[in-house]
């Protein structure tokens, strides 16, 4: 998933099932036609008093194998060379020859229930490369970065009384990036004094530029602990009340730890790279402290048979960015086949620690950020007979504080507004001859997405303009046909309109484009516990893009080919290297047609 310079919101829906057998383990296994390696294992045991489960998964792929790295000039292999990386390209592992991106996943997780408690326990490392973030003359995308995530939760639930149930959650959570991770970053740099000086193994007269690379292990690590109390009161058939707390304590690291390398010219030899980064608790001037509580309740009361008002306040203290009141509250009617809601919510999105402390003030980083605001207001209307159901909703977004960058660091100045609506339509047709066809359309339209203009050297608003990387028409497309119990097949095409994009991406407009997916499933009669796939994305192998991420700005001269007369290393100035506009790739090629075969088998 990518997400544009203006993500803000978002919703993930995930739902679960619960396993139909007492007993039972799951193999899966897939691989692609380009090279991608996928496991996993899942053991689940089912007793009168005692549950167990335990699962593994282990992911590998490289993202230069998925993409077209050639649509995008400043992903191409050529800029893997000697004379933009030096020795970094010939002499070590570090930058790769040619475009690549490998990331591998391990995940564990394993759980213990006796009757109402669980203890729950996780592991996850993620090695990414860099991908198609950044102009491969400025970054390679061969850099490594480890996420580590490790954590422990014990949860309890208790009835206290036949109305009353009580619900507790204790949870220890470690995260970061480990100290292995590393990238090279390149650019320019200036003798500012009046004599000839050595900078990077090269000599350079007074005011002369030559491109220098930087090598840099990085490292970050957070723990944290919380507690979630929840109590759920049914005060009678027609009034219920959920009520609560939470309280976090998290010990978060400010700025990365770094280990590095001083300025180096491509010219250059390459020296031993030090050792990775270490000590991310040695530093308590480099260490915060964040302590949240929140305090909660919703209630629910049934007016009449059809009629149906909830609503529910939250408040939440941070010793950080401060405290946050926000409310919600909704009415439901039904009646037979008819559904009416109206919704109003509030909510606030607190300024992440990367946005306080991990990054620099150029990138939009600064301490006194506080939180950005949100409320929405929401009407639908649903209309369920037979097999088939109707729904239209219409929404307003407001939101507030929004963080933007500003000469200085980034101030909380903003405010952008989204008018949209969608419709969904969902329908069945059974036949005794052809199977299940189930039919899933979903459209989406916004009448306005709107976003303040911030001087950033004023930092007062100049106007209003159209929220970039946005497709303002987006439909979704999804037939699934159950044959017969054997054979199913699904498929799902996506079409997203047209995108302006932000202010600082030299590419004004990304096309709309529509991608099809296809997934069939086949379990022979004979062994049903055995399961074959066979998933194509991007069935038609259709070239689209991705608007750029942050400020997007790098320029693409396969887009404009004017950028072409001034790339390259000067003959006034052979050392010094003029190539992308900016840090981050304007626009980001999306993956190619990929072919994945997999079996699932059921012990």
């Amino acid at each position: 998933m990518i997400y544009g310079a203006n993500a803000f919101m978002g919703v993930v829906n995930v739902i679960t099932k619960k396993a139909k057998t007492k007993r039972s383990a799951f193999l899966t296994t897939r691989a692609s036609t380009r090279g991608d390696t996928n496991f996993e294992y899942l053991f689940l045991n089912q007793a009168q008093h005692f549950d167990a489960r335990f699962g593994l998964h282990y992911e590998e792929h490289d993202i230069g194998d998925r993409v077209n790295n050639q649509a995008n000039y400043w992903l191409q292999d050529r800029h893997y060379n000697p004379q933009l990386w030096g020795a970094f390209v010939t002499n070590s592992k570090l930058v790769t020859p040619r475009f690549e991106s490998k990331t591998k996943r391990i995940g564990l997780e394993g759980a213990l229930k006796f009757e109402q408690t669980e203890i729950n326990a996780f592991y996850l490392l993620e090695e990414n490369g860099y991908g198609s973030t950044y102009p491969s003359d400025r970054l390679p995308a061969s850099g490594k970065w480890p996420i580590f995530q490790y954590g422990l939760t014990l949860k309890h639930q208790l009835m206290l009384s036949s109305a009353l149930t009580s619900r507790t959650q204790l949870t220890y959570r470690r995260d970061g990036v480990q100290g292995n991770a590393y990238d090279i970053e390149a650019w320019n740099i200036t003798n500012t004094s009046a004599q000839p000086e050595q900078i990077g193994g090269v000599i350079l007269a007074p005011n002369e530029q030559a491109r220098m690379l930087h090598f840099q292990h990085w490292l970050t690590d957070n723990k944290s602990f919380s507690i979630n109390q929840d109590f759920d009161y049914q005060y009678s058939e027609t009034l219920s009340l959920y009520s609560g707390f939470a309280y976090s304590y998290q010990d978060l690291q400010q700025a990365y730890i770094l280990s590095g390398l001083d300025s180096l010219s491509p010219l250059a030899s390459l020296p031993t790279p030090p050792k990775v980064a270490t000590g991310a608790y040695q530093n308590d001037d480099n260490r915060e402290t964040w302590k949240d509580i929140g305090v909660y309740m919703q209630t629910e009361y049934n007016v009449k048979p059809n009629h149906v008002l909830n609503g529910g306040l939250r408040y939440d203290n941070n010793n950080i960015y401060g405290s946050e009141l926000t409310m919600r509250g909704a009415y439901i009617y039904h009646r037979d086949n008819w559904n009416f809601k109206v919704m109003y919510g509030e909510a606030y999105h607190e300024p992440t620690p990367r946005n306080l402390y991990g990054a620099w003030s150029g990138s939009g980083a600064d301490a006194e950020l506080s939180a950005e605001r949100s409320n929405t207001l929401e009407m639908s209307l649903s209309y369920s007979k037979n097999n088939y159901r109707h729904l239209f909703s219409l929404y307003r977004i407001n939101n507030s504080d929004s963080i933007v960058t500003v000469e200085d660091g980034a101030r909380n100045l903003g405010a952008r507004n989204v008018l949209g609506f969608d419709y969904h339509f969902i329908t069945e047709y059974k036949s005794e001859h052809f199977g299940d066809i189930n039919f899933t359309l979903h459209a989406t339209h916004y009448a306005k997405a709107e976003e303040d203009i911030i001087d950033p050297y004023s930092q007062l608003k100049v106007g209003e303009t159209e929220i970039g990387d946005l497709a303002h028409d987006k439909l979704w497309l999804i037939i699934n046909w159950q044959f017969n119990k054997q054979l199913n097949a699904n498929f799902k095409t996506r079409f997203i309109g047209k995108r302006n994009s932000i202010e600082s991406n030299p590419i004004r407009q990304l096309p709309g484009y529509a991608v099809s997916d296809l997934h069939i499933t086949y379990t022979p009669a004979s062994i049903e516990n055995v399961n074959f796939h066979m998933r194509i994305t991007n069935l038609f192998n259709k070239s689209y893009f991705h608007p750029g991420v942050r400020d997007a700005d790098a320029g693409d001269p396969l887009y404009d080919s004017s950028l072409f007369n001034t790339i390259g290393f000067s003959e006034s100035n052979p050392k010094a290297w003029n190539g992308s506009l900016g840090w981050y790739n304007s626009r980001l090629p999306q993956p190619t047609r990929r072919i994945v075969l997999g079996v699932d088998i059921r012990f």
